[in-house]
């Protein structure tokens, strides 16, 4: 693991299936014409991918296309992702579609317990830090079920007033109640005890964590490692983080 700091202090070695529990891992991105996007998240994927060193479980990418009609799935393809095409058209099918297809596969050769399975999710527009995954797979070598991770936008995304105010609002204290599906990683044993993700436009990943909190499951909310989304104010799930975004302009200016 040359040049990348690793997390807690662990080295590669302890990212390994016998340290960490885990024997695969799946990144499951949902992307909608995310044509400008797409190719620094994907690469930011491989980044944190090569971070985990050759010890590690291995790795599959999936970029579901939920009605893509751009040039998105030429991007994703070219980068060597698994690419699944999807014409649901809302967020929490699209994730469900991609993991249905990641699990198919383990299920078809059973020889990996669903227990042993590790789904990181995030978003085409966001891009994740180096040690995304190495910060995964601790949580799940601690025993964890899910991670609910953080993300900031992008500091240029946004006024000087609106970063006030998502400040204020996102302490990320060991309690916060933040989710967020561009940072959000689960077991898949525990994945699958819920019911998965809904098949519904918005707060798919809400969901899915209030389900794995009622059920028991270890839930670790994080409070390091960001993952860097748009701050685009035109999202592709109503009432989503996009939508979100803008209410920031309208508080900002009422404080002045």
């Amino acid at each position: 693991m040359t040049g990348v700091e690793c997390v807690d202090g662990l080295s590669a070695h302890d990212f390994s299936p016998e340290r960490t529990g885990i024997d695969e891992v799946y990144v499951v991105v949902p992307a909608r014409n995310e044509e400008a996007t797409i190719a620094a998240s994907l690469a930011a994927i491989d980044r944190s991918v090569r971070a985990l060193g050759d010890e590690a479980p291995p790795v599959r990418v999936i970029v579901v296309l939920d009605r893509c009609t751009d040039g998105t799935a030429e991007l994703a393809r070219a980068s060597g992702a698994e690419c699944v095409v999807s014409t649901i058209g809302r967020v929490g099918g699209a994730r469900r579609v991609g993991i249905e297809h990641a699990l198919a596969a383990s299920v078809r050769r059973g020889d990996t317990p669903l227990d042993r399975i590790w789904i990181a999710n995030t978003d085409a527009d966001s891009t994740v830090p180096v040690t995304w995954l190495l910060h995964h797979l601790h949580r799940a070598r601690s025993g964890c079920d899910a991670l609910v991770g953080i993300v900031s936008p992008r500091a240029e995304d946004l006024t000087s007033g609106e970063l006030v105010v998502w400040k204020a609002r996102h302490s990320f204290g060991r309690d916060h109640e933040h989710v967020f599906g561009a940072n959000l990683g689960v077991r898949a044993s525990a994945y699958e005890a819920v019911g998965g993700f809904e098949n519904i436009a918005t707060g798919e990943d809400v969901r899915l964590v209030e389900a794995l909190d009622a059920s028991g499951a270890n839930v670790h909310r994080g409070q390091t490692q960001p993952v860097h989304t748009s701050g685009r104010r035109l999202g592709r799930a109503p009432e989503g983080f996009a939508d979100y975004l803008s209410t920031l302009d309208d508080v900002a200016c009422d404080s002045r």
